[in-house]
């Protein structure tokens, strides 16, 4: 959450990458009764130029979209509450297609164990990694910095760490289409 002060009215940009704002999040927005746009970087490539980020931050539009108007809201006149009802219609579809979303990764958790390697000196593993990319004590398993941070299945840590999602059944997963196939040959 950043904030900026344009004529000493204050304004929250949230940047959105892996996570959108949730609606416990944007309840306390309009508690606070502080204006707040989103902008949506959640599909940039990873090797983005710097200039890209620039473009994609200022100049476009698409990306952005408002989570609170404060003036709107306040004032309600008519042209303005059906732009507020937009607003907030756009935004219940798009919490609740990410709820969904965020449902059906639970399926693919795998849990985050830490693992002490010294003094004071942790590491973050997942044990009976799928790809076997190391082997240690009879098992194997992922480093999560190491393996799981670029993993092509890894689709980030959830709930604080305690998680991380893999989606390697998924990607790996028979095609109903092709077993039907199979059986029926």
């Amino acid at each position: 959450m950043h904030h900026i002060i344009s004529k000493n009215k204050r304004l929250i940009i949230e940047i959105a990458v892996t996570h959108f704002v949730g609606r416990k999040k944007l309840k306390n927005i309009i508690d606070s009764k502080t204006s707040a746009i989103e902008i949506d970087l959640s599909k940039i490539d990873n090797d983005f130029k710097i200039e890209d980020l620039s473009q994609l931050i200022i100049d476009n539009l698409e990306n952005k979209s408002w989570l609170h108007n404060q003036k709107c809201y306040e004032e309600k006149n008519d042209k303005q509450l059906v732009t507020y009802k937009k607003i907030e219609s756009r935004n219940k579809k798009k919490w609740d297609k990410w709820e969904k979303k965020e449902e059906w990764y639970k399926q693919y958790y795998r849990e985050v164990i830490y693992r002490k390697l010294g003094e004071d000196y942790f590491v973050k593993q997942i044990d009976t990694c799928p790809l076997k990319k190391r082997f240690y004590d009879d098992k194997f398993y992922a480093s999560v910095s190491q393996d799981c941070s670029t993993c092509e299945h890894s689709r980030k840590e959830r709930e604080k760490g305690k998680y991380l999602i893999c989606l390697y059944e998924y990607h790996n997963r028979e095609s109903p289409i092709l077993t039907t196939l199979r059986i029926t040959s």
